[in-house]
């Protein structure tokens, strides 16, 4: 496994694929995104893992937004 790497999960199958989500986020996926998907919730997500990466390797604190 790869800890460092964020994973981000996709998936157009929200019920079918609940158990499944569910075990990935357990396993520290950092989110679980929607089909059909938005660009723009994909490059936020991104960019948010971005700036909790930087704010770790400064040692300033991160609240993950809603």
């Amino acid at each position: 496994t790869y800890p460092h790497i964020p994973i981000v999960l996709v998936t157009g199958y929200h019920s079918e694929m609940q158990d499944d989500i569910e075990q990935g986020l357990l396993l520290n996926a950092y989110t679980c995104l929607y089909k059909p998907l938005e660009i723009e919730m994909l490059s936020n997500t991104l960019m948010e893992i971005n700036r909790k990466k930087l704010k770790e390797l400064l040692g300033v604190p991160f609240k993950k937004s809603a």
